[in-house]
């Protein structure tokens, strides 16, 4: 479960995350919304995403090419996906900055649903990690540089499985704070029937 706060006050996903190697098929829900990404492509329904109740989903895939005469309602569309995808990519922050991370320390952490944990808080070299997509496809080093962000100070609890449990940073005046869980617990992530898909 991820919370951002910001002067919209707070919005919280719950997410579930099907790993496997370094992809991730992922399905969440918030805002009114539910969003699925399987194998790249997202697909979301609810909120203003579609008016259709016969199709309720639209599809956005970044890899596409966008056809030039795309009209606006689609175009809207996609960009409200990116916008909320980059919400499902949240956990990315706390299992795939790492590496690229200086001022590592260390402290005992407070319990997390009866599990002992340690504090690592780091420092994010943000160029780094975009240049390797350590965040995924929706913060690149293009938009990172244009934003001006060059590091992401972070703080996660780790138990002694070296499982995240915790994580919590602050980017552009939105505090981010999110919960792990059910590890190993089956997940079924499917994407949505053709028929359904504006």
């Amino acid at each position: 479960m991820t919370t951002t706060t910001d002067e919209d006050g707070p919005a919280t996903f719950t997410t579930d995350v099907r790993l496997d190697g370094a992809a991730a098929d992922v399905q969440g829900s918030a805002l009114e919304s539910t969003l699925v990404r399987v194998g790249g492509t997202l697909y979301g329904k609810g909120g203003q995403l579609s008016s259709d109740p016969k199709k309720p989903w639209v599809k956005y895939d970044p890899a596409a090419k966008n056809a030039a005469g795309k009209d606006a309602s689609a175009l809207m569309a996609g960009a409200m996906l990116q916008l909320l995808g980059a919400q499902l990519d949240q956990y990315r922050v706390a299992v795939s900055t790492a590496p690229y991370a200086t001022d590592f320390k260390s402290v005992a952490g407070e319990p997390v649903d009866g599990v002992a944990t340690t504090k690592y808080t780091m420092t994010v070299n943000v160029l780094k990690a975009t240049q390797a997509k350590a965040f995924g496809q929706y913060l690149t080093s293009e938009t990172a540089a244009r934003s001006g962000l060059s590091e992401l100070p972070v703080e996660v609890t780790v138990d002694a499985d070296s499982l995240p449990r915790t994580f919590a940073y602050e980017a552009d005046g939105a505090k981010v704070s999110g919960t792990f869980g059910k590890f190993g617990e089956p997940v079924t992530i499917t994407a949505p029937a053709a028929t359904e898909i504006a």
